[in-house]
């Protein structure tokens, strides 16, 4: 994956290679997955240097990790159902073996592993996947920005789009690890429908997603910098199951573009990247790219990058939800103005190129920073009482060593299962997934690690763990059906 210096992917500066990774977990989800439960017309559904294990800093406090959604990016208390156990799906990016594997939880061993998916999705379909979201009738959705659609069927082959698998294919994956996703699922843009107006922009590169309470998608676009939204009624009706790829408009495409003044910093979408809403139906938008100006080297401001709060209760928010109820394709894009942005001065590395958000049953916020410090961070809710450059932090996780493991190296998904305990997925060697184990601490107290798993992991002795471990360069997880 680049940088979003080239506007063709995320910003971190960990490598992003194929390689294998795993996880295991029991329920829930957070980085792509289920419908959630919070209330209102959406819900969710949903670098490197080593460090000694005493430099770990905790996530959450236990009254911080009570319940959490089950979704691609989670929010919002979990179900009976929802707590019942479940695979861990990861999207693995990588070049070479693109793909999406589930995990058990009897993999979830403890210490570090190497063991095999359960199952492995290997769709020709599939080109760099970035993000998976199960519906409520475990139907999967694979966000990739590479979607190889059917020849001859769109202008192009590559097709970015939502990439769909029906949950009878998934149940088949152990005799047909390689089935044609029932459809692609695109958008290649339209002319204004006025005068003057902006064109609609073509899906590019559409990385995470997540589904309110009525089954609508809210996919974020990295390089058309925009949410784009289609419903449920739309997802549904791709049942071509030939992997054919489907023009569709969504029925709300979001953008941002709000100048700075003397005393706040601009609100522009430039590289959203994750996405979730909170049990009060408010929407969250992790801007990976930051804030660009024309003065500093690295193409950010002094306020560098930014959470985006969008409140469920502000007028311009009710008009997209109308919107999306009404189920219209759009004809023009949708300025929104962000309630609240969370960014963090340069140095203050609490805010450095978000990846994925997630919430714990508490309404805690968290966020993994793919570039360095590499850590995850949790916000509370007090730190969206206001815009601030200065966001008061919950709990932070840094990067430690286990037997020369790196545990966080780029982390990009996270995911909670139903037992409340956080993983994060890392697109970077060792290519490791790394699952926290709740009461989580504390910062400034070790974390327990309870189990790491990837390709490239050593014991104690510095040994490769041999396995079977098909994760590439993971940038995505979700906790969802056990299908097999």
């Amino acid at each position: 994956m680049q940088t979003s210096a080239t506007r063709s992917g995320p910003t971190h500066h960990g490598p992003v290679l194929l390689a294998t990774l795993l996880a295991t977990g029991l329920l829930a989800n957070c980085g792509g997955s289920n419908s959630s439960t919070a209330p209102m017309a959406m819900a969710s559904s949903s670098n490197s240097a080593s460090m000694s294990s005493t430099s770990m800093s905790s996530m959450s406090s236990s009254s911080s990790m009570s319940s959490m959604s089950s979704s691609s990016s989670s929010s919002g208390p979990p179900t009976t159902a929802s707590a019942q156990k479940k695979g861990l799906w990861i999207a693995g990016a990588g070049p070479n073996a693109a793909n999406v594997v589930e995990f058990l939880p009897s993999a979830f061993t403890g210490g570090m592993s190497n063991p095999a998916p359960t199952l492995t999705l290997n769709s020709g379909n599939l080109g760099a996947p970035q993000g998976v979201n199960f519906d409520a009738n475990n139907n999967l959705y694979v966000l990739d920005p590479q979607a190889t659609a059917a020849p001859g069927v769109m202008p192009v082959k590559v097709t970015p789009g939502l990439v769909k698998f029906t949950v009878g294919q998934l149940g088949q994956l152990a005799s047909n690890s390689a089935p044609v996703a029932t459809g692609v699922i695109t958008f290649l843009g339209a002319p204004a429908a006025t005068a003057g107006a902006a064109a609609l922009p073509p899906v590019l590169f559409p990385q995470q997603a997540v589904f309110d309470k009525n089954g609508n998608l809210w996919v974020t676009d990295h390089n058309s910098n925009t949410v784009d939204v289609w419903t449920a009624a739309q997802l549904a009706g791709v049942t071509t199951n030939n992997g054919t790829a489907t023009n569709l408009t969504p029925v709300a495409i979001i953008t941002v573009n709000v100048a700075a003044t003397a005393t706040t910093p601009a609100a522009i979408f430039n590289g959203p990247l994750g996405i979730a809403f909170d049990a009060a139906g408010d929407l969250f938008v992790a801007n990976n790219g930051g804030v660009p100006t024309p003065t500093t080297a690295n193409g950010m401001s002094a306020f560098g990058t930014q959470i985006f709060e969008f409140k469920a209760n502000a007028a311009d928010f009710v008009a997209v939800v109308a919107a999306v109820a009404a189920g219209v394709p759009a004809t023009a894009t949708t300025p929104l103005t962000p309630d609240v942005v969370l960014t963090d001065k340069l140095g203050g590395m609490t805010i450095q190129a978000p990846w994925a958000l997630a919430f714990d049953g508490g309404g805690n916020l968290f966020a993994s920073n793919a570039n360095a410090p590499n850590s995850l961070v949790s916000f509370p809710t007090t730190s969206f009482a206001a815009s601030t450059t200065t966001p008061v932090v919950g709990l932070t996780i840094d990067p430690m060593t286990l037997d020369g493991n790196m545990t966080l190296n780029a982390p990009n998904g996270i995911c909670f299962d139903g037992a409340f305990d956080l993983v994060a997925v890392s697109s970077a060697a060792p290519f490791g997934l790394a699952i926290y184990d709740t009461p989580l601490q504390p910062s400034g107290i070790l974390q327990n690690v309870t189990t790491f798993i990837g390709p490239g992991v050593t014991d104690s002795a510095g040994n490769p763990v041999t396995g079977g471990s098909t994760l590439n360069a993971p940038a995505g997880c979700t906790f969802g059906p056990m299908v097999n």
